[in-house]
Formats: C-alpha cells, structure tokens, sequence
C-alpha cells in the first residue's frame, strides 16, 4: 500500500510568488534517504516563487520513495487547488501530481473528462483527470504554460512534461549510482542540493556548456553537471524498475507545421481574442505589459474590449527609460490612450542595479547575460503593487517574423558568401556605433558571414569577440549552420532559453505571473504555417499582425520601428551610473575574478578590462559584453568553491 506523509502550511491567501515545485525519487533499496537538511535546502530554493503556502509530502510506493515539495501562489481557487494532489482523492490514489504553470481551458477539460472534483475550479485538478483517461496523451490536450511531475504508483514511474514553448521551467538531475533522481523549477535548487552532497551528485562545470552561455547568454542547457533541463514540448519518463533509475525523453507536442498556409487574419484575430479571454481568468487582479510595439497592443486591445463589456477597465504598465533612444513610454501612453486603459508609465527604482542583479543571478543560478532581465524585473515589481497577473505580447516577433535579423536573413542568406568575401567592416564585433544603428547591424551582418553565420547575430560574445576573450572556449561552439528560417529557429531555442526564462525569472522575483495569449497553440500554428513572403510582404516585418493592429490603431503606432526593451547600458558604464563600472573594475582586479570555480576553460582578465577600456575611450561598442562578463563573475560565486 502506498502511504502518504503530508505537511502542509498556508501563509495567506494572496501573498503570492510564482509557484515552485521540487522533488527526489529514490529506491529504496539501492539509495539512502535524502539527509533532512538537504530537502530544507531543496524547499528553501524554491520558497522565492510561492511563499502563499507550501507542502511537503512522502509517498512510500514500496521499493520506491517520493518526496515532493510545492510552492504555491494562488490564482485559482484558493481553498480547493493545494498540492500534492492525488486521483482519485481517496485513500490508494493511483496517480499524484505537482504542477507549477496554469491551464487556461481547464474548465473545458472538467467537460470532457468526467468524474468527482472535490474543488471547484482547480486546474490542478483537471490535469489529473485528464492524464487519469489518456495518459501523457493528455498534454496534447492542454492550452497553457506548464511544468509538471505526474507519480504513477502502480507502475512506479515519474512522469516529467513541460509545455510547448518552454514558458514554465524544469530542471532535474540523476545521481551517480543512477539509484536517485531530483527535479525542481529552478536549476539553483538541484546544485545547492548537489553541492551538498557531493559525492552522490558530483556537481561541476561543463565547460562545452558554458562556451555557449559566454557567446550566446543564453543556452538551453545550464552549465553545471548533472542537471539538464527538460526541452519544451517534451515528456520525461522515469523508471524505477530493474534496479536502477532510467530517464527517457521524447516530443508529446506533435511536430511543428510546414510554412504552407497563408494567414487569415480574421482567424488569427479571432485566436488571439479567444486566447485574451481564457488568459483572463483569475480570482486576483489582471493588467497588461504594454510596450510602444503592437504585439502587446493588440493583447491589450482585446483585453480592454472583453473586460469594458464587464464594466471594467484594464489597468496597462509600461517602465520610462533615461536614454530616449531606449525608451518607448511615450509610444506606450499614446496606445493606451488609444485604447482607453487606465494606464500607468513606471520609473525604475532608485535602488541599486547592482544589487537586484545579485538577487536575480542568485535565485536563477545560472550566467544569463540578457541585460533587459532588470528593466523587465522592475515594471514586473512595479506593476505588482497593483496586480497579480499581467498579460503580455511575447512571442510576437518569433512567431511572426519580428526581428530586423529576420528580414536580413531572408533577403540576404542566399548572398552570405559573397557578403563575407567583402573587404569591409572588420571590427570583431567593436563598432563604435550606437548598438541599435544600422550602422552596427550592417557590422554583425558582415562580421556573422565570415564566421557562424546566423548564430553569431544572436551573440553577445561573436565567434572573434570570444576568441580574444575565452579562445578555449570559441574553439568549443558548435560548427556553423544554415539558417534558412529564423523566426522558427528562434522560436525553438531563442524564445524558450531566452525571453521566457528571463520573464519567468524576473516575475517569479515578485509574485507576478505572467501570460503571453500569442502562445496559444491555434495562434502558434498560425504564425509558423504562414510562408516567408506573407510574413515579410513589402519588406516589413510581422505583416500579419501589422494588418491587424491597423484595425484598432492609427499609423503612428503601427509604422513605428521596433525599439525593444533594454537598459542604456552604453552611457552607464562610462556615467559609472550606480556604481556598475566600479564594481566591474573591482571584479577584474581581483586576484580570481572567477571565485573559486574550476570552469573548466580559461577567460582572460585582461581582454576584459581591454574591452572596458576600449568602450570607455570610444574606439568600441561593449556594453552588453561588459555586463556578461559582469554576471560571469557574479554567477562565479553564487556557485560557491567546485573543484
């Protein structure tokens, strides 16, 4: 008989943080059970994405121990939606679940699949009936972000599944002796837990890893062993039988469409209301993201005309930047006028980058070195003293072919060879110019042709940057590729490594969660079906939603070129604003910038204080390579001595 050891604690109905699960699986048999410290460590990792409540459970399945831990913020149904949850609810449940994310057609699903519901509107619940019919079959089945660990007791087997385009995150680890597993939402809590008990994990850096997080900022992969994350759209399935723990892991989303349907917009219109509708469902205050761009314009115009029918008006944030060429405020308040929001414009706080930057590398425990995580982290907090759940128009640009990099592609992928034979714009990724210019892109481009291409466009260290700075590590980066769909490419692996774990990461720092209706499956299938030439008609990018933003928009907000969300980064490090060119400078100083972590490849103090010196006197453009050496060190020590 499987028993169940609960302890479960509430802390308030809305003192929300974005919710977090964990969990080690081990035979009984084979593995000691976890030291009691060490689950504290695991529960502490986590307690930041949901103090609302959290529980601790054992279930004892015979030759098999799960112990799974869960950090709630409730947005739905806070008396009946705790968890672990089991199915049925009676003693002997056959199937347990810890579920972090949200199911938007839930109440759909408690339609289809039949049985008792001891809550009223969990979406928690309604997963386990789901998977209790059809089995991991049921992902398919589902409209919404999440990161799941399904328990099935009667064939021991753990269960992990992430949704399609990798908004919720999930990470796990198998231990040496292959007798133990442990999984949570943020890769911080399984090295804290792998550092802890070193010889049964046998933490360390992969150094092929981290050469990617240094030129990109980003991977799919973190850089510590044994943890892998689960990619997007994918199902785990853990066995614990035949005396050892075995992980398979394969696609339940079905395979992305060929680009052969050309969009209809009075469609994908209807989509993206039908998406804004379920993504309003909450029992806590609901605003909306809203930048000068018309991703997020259109989210929010749905949204006002949907809750202006209740007699509500929707509550739209947006965050003021110093530097005018970085800021969109302006843009934003003249949409939200359009529109009719009760709109507020947000400056970022007077608190120190520096130590929100600490805080956020900390929680995340990885080198991410995508600057707009603190600008995005200031209006989530901001914007969190008046809501709960926010709404937000990522995925626009990937689905849709938003980015200039995906026009020049298109146009120019045929010519790269030629464009790499000119003799022109030699710069190692340094130009002087202004890093939005098109002067600087035309620099990347050519820079690109001449090395890997597509990818390098997406770097932050390009492939001559990093050979000054991590030869070692530039010789470890994959071989150059062919990309002849870009927005695709981004969608799988830019958007998911990227965008989403940033906005997962600064939101989960201040209870706020986020929805992106763009990421409905119709709307998915919209966006990457359309061909090429729809999606870039007359030269101009995301033609499909530009069409449908002039329905609701005048041509001031519709034909204004992308700004983005970024920091100033180039006039701070040579303000010194707030003390970062400081703390850098100290960092480079030292006598081991790198902390006491064998990375496993060398960078070179000195060429970065070359390329310090070189952005302050203006003979080069560094910023964003300045601050991911800056995380670099940052993320050195929050890993602490590995040897």
């Amino acid at each position: 008989m499987t028993r169940f050891y609960r302890a479960s604690v509430g802390v308030g109905r809305y003192l929300p943080c974005m919710c977090g699960i964990a969990g080690i699986l081990r035979l009984t048999g084979a593995a000691p059970p976890a030291r009691p410290e060490a689950i504290d460590r695991l529960d502490a990792a986590i307690a930041h994405r949901g103090p609302d409540a959290r529980s601790r459970e054992v279930i004892d399945a015979g030759d098999v121990e799960l112990t799974l831990l869960h950090r709630r913020l409730t947005i739905l149904d806070a008396a009946g939606g705790g968890q672990p949850m089991h199915w049925p609810a009676s003693v002997g449940a056959k199937l347990s679940v810890v579920f972090n994310g949200c199911i938007y057609n839930h109440r759909e699903l408690r339609q289809r699949f039949k049985g008792v519901y001891r809550s009223d509107h969990s979406d928690t619940e309604s997963i386990l009936h789901a998977w209790a019919a059809l089995g991991a079959g049921c992902l398919r089945e589902l409209d919404g972000m999440f990161a799941i660990a399904m328990f099935d007791r009667l064939s021991r087997e753990l269960w992990l599944a992430r949704d399609l385009a990798g908004e919720k995150p999930l990470y796990f680890m198998v231990a040496a002796h292959e007798s133990m597993l442990a999984f949570a939402s943020t890769p911080g809590a399984l090295w804290d837990l792998a550092r802890g008990d070193a010889g049964r994990w046998r933490p360390g850096i992969d150094p092929t890893r981290l050469a990617r997080w240094v030129w990109k900022g980003y991977d799919e992969q973190p850089p510590m062993r044994p943890i892998q994350s689960l990619p997007p759209g994918c199902v785990a399935r853990v066995q614990t039988n035949g005396g050892g723990i075995r992980v398979e892991i394969s696609r339940w989303a079905r395979d992305l469409p060929e680009r052969d349907t050309p969009p209809d917009l009075d469609a994908i219109d209807d989509a993206i209301g039908q998406s804004v509708s379920l993504r309003l469902d909450a029992d806590v205050p609901t605003g909306c993201f809203l930048s000068g761009g018309i991703d997020s314009a259109l989210v929010a115009g749905h949204a006002s005309e949907q809750l202006r029918k209740q007699g509500r008006r929707l509550r739209t944030f947006t965050m003021r930047m110093a530097d005018p060429a970085y800021d969109e405020s302006e843009a934003a308040a003249e949409t939200a006028r359009v529109l009719g929001t009760d709109h507020a414009t947000l400056d970022y706080p007077a608190s120190s980058p520096m130590d929100d930057l600490t805080t956020l590398i900390d929680q995340l425990a990885l080198p991410f070195g995508d600057s707009s995580l603190l600008p995005t982290y200031w209006l989530a907090k901001a914007a969190r003293r008046h809501v709960t759940v926010a709404l937000a128009g990522d995925a626009g640009d990937e689905l849709f072919a938003g980015y200039r990099r995906h026009l020049a592609n298109w146009f120019l992928s045929p010519a790269m060879d030629a464009l790499a034979a000119l003799p022109w714009g030699r710069s190692h990724g340094a130009s002087a110019a202004h890093p939005k210019s098109a002067g600087s892109m035309m620099t990347r481009l050519l820079e690109a042709s001449r090395h890997r291409g597509y990818d390098d466009l997406l770097a932050i260290f390009p492939s001559p940057s990093l050979a000054a700075f991590g030869p070692e590590a530039e010789a470890m980066l994959p071989p150059t590729r062919a990309v002849l769909d870009a927005p695709r490419l981004d969608f799988q692996e830019y958007l998911p490594a990227d965008l989403l774990r940033k906005t997962d990461s600064a939101t989960m720092a201040v209870a706020l969660e986020l929805r992106a209706p763009l990421l409905s499956p119709s709307i998915i299938r919209a966006g990457l079906s359309s061909p090429m030439r729809s999606l870039l008609a007359w030269g101009r990018n995301k033609a499909p939603l530009r069409a449908l933003a002039a329905r609701r928009l005048p041509d001031s907000i519709t034909g204004r070129p992308k700004s983005g969300f970024a920091l100033p980064l180039p006039s701070w490090w040579r303000q010194d604003y707030a003390g970062l060119r400081t703390c850098l400078s100290d960092v480079l100083s030292a006598a081991s910038p790198w902390g006491e972590v064998d990375l496993g490849i060398q960078f070179s103090a000195k060429a970065a204080r070359r390329l310090l010196d070189d952005h302050l006197s203006g003979r080069g453009e560094h910023s964003q390579r300045l601050y991911l050496i800056l995380v670099l060190a940052l993320w050195c020590r929050r890993l602490g001595t590995v040897r």
